[in-house]
């Protein structure tokens, strides 16, 4: 009886540190798939945002929001930009025309007036073209001169400019700014898995060198 007692103890012991081991698992899994909590939210016309129990936990102050990335966020307020942490503070003030999620580090930001936006291949009017990425402190890492850019991913950022017959055709830079793929397509995609889809004529896979797979690359 006693043997019998001492086994089920132990059993017990063990179910219970599974039952640990599973609930800490389950934070950690419920952590990385949830990396803010919060939630941008809209009241009487105005954005902030909303905690895991529904409360603003930064109040609605702001005229647009996108939601929190790498612990900042891009706000608008009036007609103009910045950044805030998860306080609600500004680490950036409001001052671009154009503001991108940051992604690696670097966020894509405009400066001047607000972008014309191509309706098709070509762009008959012309636009204020002056990007930076900026860091988390707001200091300039490059500028671009380009009409469309976007998030850098594994090291990469798409960017559109005009060629000399009036195109539009888009490319990749470095984190330096540098082109690493010259601008020769229609329409970039971000890299994932080194690979990034494009369209020249019809759609394409390219790796990082730009070179044209003949193939799909299989999924990971």
């Amino acid at each position: 009886m006693k043997e019998q007692t001492r086994r089920t103890h132990v059993l017990g012991k063990a179910a219970l540190l599974i039952l640990l081991i599973l609930c800490l698992s389950a934070s950690v899994c419920f952590a990385q798939s949830n990396p803010n909590p919060l939630t941008r939210a809209k009241k009487n016309g105005k954005w902030g945002f909303l905690n895991g129990s529904g409360s603003f936990v930064i109040p609605p102050q702001f005229d647009w929001v996108s939601h929190f990335s790498e612990g900042l966020a891009a706000v608008m307020v009036g007609k103009k930009y910045g950044f805030i942490d998860e306080t609600g503070a500004f680490v950036i003030k409001a001052q671009y025309s154009e503001a991108g999620d940051f992604s690696e580090g670097l966020a894509r930001v405009k400066v001047g007036g607000e972008n014309i936006r191509p309706t098709g291949s070509t762009l008959t009017k012309g636009s204020d073209n002056k990007w930076q990425f900026i860091d988390k402190s707001g200091n300039i890492v490059f500028k671009i001169k380009a009409d469309e850019v976007g998030d850098f991913s594994e090291g990469l950022a798409s960017a559109r400019i005009i060629k000399s017959n009036r195109y539009l055709r888009c490319g990749y830079l470095d984190r330096q700014g540098q082109w690493v793929i010259a601008p020769q397509f229609e329409l970039c995609g971000p890299f994932s898995h080194g690979t990034a889809k494009v369209i020249l004529g019809q759609w394409h896979w390219i790796d990082k060198q730009g070179k044209v797979l003949a193939e799909k690359p299989p999924s990971p």
